[in-house]
């Protein structure tokens, strides 16, 4: 083949051309930068365009709100004005009937007030004055007349009006403005601005302001002549109080509301979606931080008005909690296609401070997205003609530099011309140099390759001609060995360091009753139970670790169960010396074992028996002097038990016995004494013998305790114990200014002794007087509760003190539960627990006291 054919041969396909790779590529990188720009253009353009129709629309919704809190601040005032009038002259209703008419007509806001008046809470006066409501409302000439239905009998009655009912739960100053209404009387579309009067921190009425819904329209359209868009008002209940005049819907009642427009205008969906979520924003907000109570605020609730009754609950508590004020933009938020302005507008949702109206500013976005689309159609169109002219020149200097130098030297090593490329590598110092330098050294190295492969083929030749010799003679010795393996009546196999089998003879198989195939390159663990894989590989760790042959014991399962074998297990090794795995040989010594293991069940047998008859001989002769041991010792406990009981009752009677001959021979000495110091005539100091006379009454009392418990007189009246309880501690108690409250039925009797009563009683209220209170604390009180149910007494001691720390508690109570005598409380708890079989529990809080109950049987005391 010539030259000429061989470069014919070698042309390239125009789309595997390297120029027009390199400018199809710069194509594409051009078309995705002027894109990628144009992009860019529009995005940071949108962005920056809707900044800037949301800045102007907050602009507008500002300045709205600005208006309308003029207005409302200045009808605010009016009825603040109004409430402080009225309490100041409630009772001088002619005054109030005269200076009301002309608050209602300030100048300021006259097109808008359509009414106003006063409202008594109570129509019936204290002092039997009869208070009626004064109304006064606009006529036909725009002069306030009074109103007199409300007073009339078949009037509804307007304490349970929206506009009077809320304001029972506003502070003095704070203005309520009610939802949308229309008023019974003068048959008009209003809201109105509610004040409660207090007097002496008692709610006395409301006075009211009332706005025309159809001359605040008015207002609000001439006041915003000059605006782009339009706005929408809404009150608190979501009913509209102002919209354009344009806006084409059907009022057929005054509440019109967010959802009858959604209904009538299915494209303000949107605008009712965001306004249910800033009222829900609200109301969990309110309860976050609320002020009253969702029982309190109930009276609030209306029958089928949950949703207003949540809002207005939340509304009160807004009011009255300082630092609650509502913010005064919502939310903004995109419309694609307003149906009012036919055309994509941007909206804003407003709420306005105190009245919680939400005022809704659509303003249209057109002007600003042509404007956009202008300015990037325009940049872009100069991107794409200096993008296409830097194409043009980058393919030039493309050409130039890379393809036209490439292209030579494909040529001249097509023609095998290394003179040429020789003669480049020398001239150039550029990337293009260095490739030829490295053509010809990458030349140079393939001739010296060749010639090396050329002899490496003849001496692998040579070297497969022995291989195969000797593979020849590795199967006829392989083929022996298989012989003599198979001929073997033992169990032979061979395993592999990692547990693999690698070689088993025919006995193996035939044995376990498995494949060669399937036992060869497996282990243990996937033929085998897991138990049984582990004691084999535990044995062939032991082997590969001494390197020495063992004999065990292995159970393998067979065709016919699992039968033990004698197996010999040794390592094998190559020529270094190294173990490279693991051989084995298999003996069936079944027979041997079942007899041994027949033998040794009867040696078994019979020791186990003989054993069972020592330990049966040896634990009944524990367990006699066990039973005869505890016998002894139940009947001392029992009789040390029976003794002590004795003498506890003998000395409680006798200390009752002792106790009341005492106080009744000091209360004889006491009165004996008295009755001297009364006729005699040399003491005359009264408190000593009014002192005196508190003493004997005080033993008095006692010995109407004691002489009760030593008579065993029955039943027991309660209230005779308590009176005499509180006469005897009613000198400490007031010592201590500790007032005692006693508590039980008036006709509880018990049939008990009050001995043991007294004892419990007092210590618990000592207990308390002495250690519940503090000197800071004025108002000490301590409950006494006595109470009887299914035979047992219940006493309970309650003080208001500063009750227990928790240590000092949970102390206490671990005492009493183990029945420990350490302090007077755990002491007592003993007492009752043990001698008198009764309950006892303590239960405290710091700072707010202690409380002691105690449960009794009857029988006990």
């Amino acid at each position: 083949m010539n030259t000429k054919q061989l470069l014919t041969s070698r042309q390239l396909d125009w789309r595997n051309s390297l120029p027009n790779k390199l400018s199809l590529f710069q194509l594409v990188i051009a078309i995705i930068v002027v894109s990628s720009t144009y992009w860019v253009l529009i995005t940071v353009q949108n962005k920056q365009i809707l900044q800037q129709q949301q800045a102007i629309n907050k602009s507008q919704g500002q300045m709205v709100i600005a208006k309308l809190l003029e207005v409302t601040s200045q009808v605010e005032s009016l009825a603040i004005s109004m409430s402080n009038m009225a309490q100041l002259y409630h009772d001088s209703p002619q005054h109030l009937q005269q200076i009301t008419p002309h608050l209602l007509g300030m100048e300021s806001q006259k097109h808008l007030i359509e009414g106003g008046g006063i409202w008594p809470e109570n129509e019936q006066a204290e002092d039997n004055t009869y208070r009626p409501s004064q109304f006064w409302a606009r006529n036909e000439h725009e002069q306030f007349i009074q109103i007199n239905d409300y007073n009339l009998g078949d009037s509804p009655n307007y304490h349970t009006e929206p506009w009077y009912k809320p304001l029972r739960y506003f502070s003095k100053g704070h203005t309520y403005w009610s939802g949308v209404y229309q008023d019974p009387h003068t048959k008009t579309a209003m809201v109105t601005a509610s004040v409660p009067i207090w007097k002496e921190h008692q709610f006395i009425g409301v006075t009211t302001v009332d706005m025309n819904l159809e001359k605040m329209g008015r207002f609000l359209e001439q006041s915003l002549l000059e605006m782009s868009g339009y706005l929408i008002v809404f009150d608190q209940f979501n009913n509209i109080i102002a919209y354009p005049s344009h806006l084409e819907l059907t009022r057929d009642k005054p509440e019109l509301n967010i959802q009858t427009l959604a209904s009538q205008q299915t494209r303000y969906l949107k605008m009712a979606k965001q306004i249910q979520a800033v009222d829900q924003q609200l109301i969990t907000q309110s309860l976050a931080q609320r002020v009253f109570t969702i029982e309190q605020l109930d009276n609030l609730k209306s029958k089928g008005a949950q949703e207003r009754h949540s809002m207005l609950s939340a509304i009160v508590n807004a009011k009255a909690s300082p630092l609650s004020k509502p913010p005064i933009i919502l939310s903004s938020f995109k419309v694609n296609m307003d149906p009012q302005l036919e055309e994509p507008a941007m909206a804003s949702l407003f709420r306005m401070p105190n009245t919680y109206w939400k005022v809704a500013i659509i303003t249209p976005t057109s002007a600003f997205e042509n404007q956009a689309s202008s300015i990037a159609g325009t940049i872009g169109g100069f991107l794409v003609i200096i993008q296409l002219l830097a194409l043009v020149v980058l393919f030039a200097v493309l050409n130039r530099l890379f393809v036209q130098p490439i292209s030579e030297m494909v040529s001249t090593l097509d023609e095998s011309q290394s003179h040429s490329l020789q003669l480049k590598a020398a001239q150039r110092n550029d990337e293009i140099g260095m490739l030829a330098k490295a053509f010809i050294s990458r030349t140079h190295q393939l001739e010296t390759i060749s010639q090396n492969l050329d002899k490496s083929n003849s001496a692998l030749e040579h070297q497969l001609k022995v291989q195969h010799t000797a593979k020849q003679a590795l199967k006829a010795n392989k083929n022996q060995l298989n012989t003599m393996l198979n001929s073997s009546s033992c169990l032979i196999f061979v395993k592999d360091l990692n547990n693999i089998y690698t070689l088993v003879n025919d006995k193996y198989c035939e044995t376990l009753g498995i494949e060669r195939q399937h036992l060869v390159g497996s282990n243990d663990f996937d033929i085998f139970p897991a138990t049984l894989a582990q004691n084999y590989r535990a044995s062939d760790l032991r082997i590969m670790e001494t390197t020495e042959a063992i004999f065990v014991e292995q159970v393998l399962p067979t065709t016919r169960g699992e039968i033990p074998f004698l197996v010999n297990k040794f390592t094998i090794k190559n020529l270094e010396g190294e173990p490279v795995a693991i051989g084995a040989v298999a003996f069936d010594f079944s027979l041997q074992k079942q007899i041994e293991h027949s033998q040794k069940q009867q040696l078994d047998r019979l020791d186990s028996l003989k054993t069972q008859q020592i330990d049966k001989q040896h634990a009944q002769s524990e367990l006699i002097e066990q039973l005869k041991s505890k016998a002894a010792s139940t009947q001392e406990q029992l009789q040390h038990q029976q003794q002590l009981n004795s003498a506890y009752i003998n000395s409680q009677s006798m200390m009752q016995s002792v106790f009341a001959t005492m106080v009744e021979q000091m209360m004889r000495e006491q009165d004996q004494l008295l009755s001297e110091i009364h006729r005699s005539t040399m003491i005359s100091d009264p408190k000593f013998v009014d002192t005196l006379t508190n003493q004997a009454d005080q033993l008095r009392h006692m010995y109407q305790l004691t002489a009760h418990a030593s008579t065993n007189v029955k039943p027991l009246h309660v209230d005779e114990f308590v009176g005499h309880l509180k006469s005897i501690l009613q000198p400490t108690l007031d010592q201590n200014s500790i007032n005692l409250v006693t508590h039980f039925e008036q006709a509880l009797t018990i049939d008990s002794q009050a001995w043991m009563l007294l004892l419990l009683s007092y210590r618990l209220i000592s207990n308390s007087i002495s250690h519940g209170f503090t000197s800071e604390r004025s108002d000490r009180n301590i409950h006494l509760s006595i109470s009887s149910l299914d035979k047992l007494l219940e006493v309970s001691i309650k003080d208001n003190g500063v009750g227990l720390h928790p240590v000092i508690l949970a102390k206490t109570q671990v005492l009493i539960k183990e029945r420990q005598c350490q302090g007077t409380l755990s002491c007592v708890a003993l007492w009752v627990q043990h001698h008198l079989g009764g309950e006892f529990t303590i239960q405290s809080e710091i700072n707010k006291g202690t409380n002691i109950r105690c449960k009794i049987p009857i029988e006990a005391l």
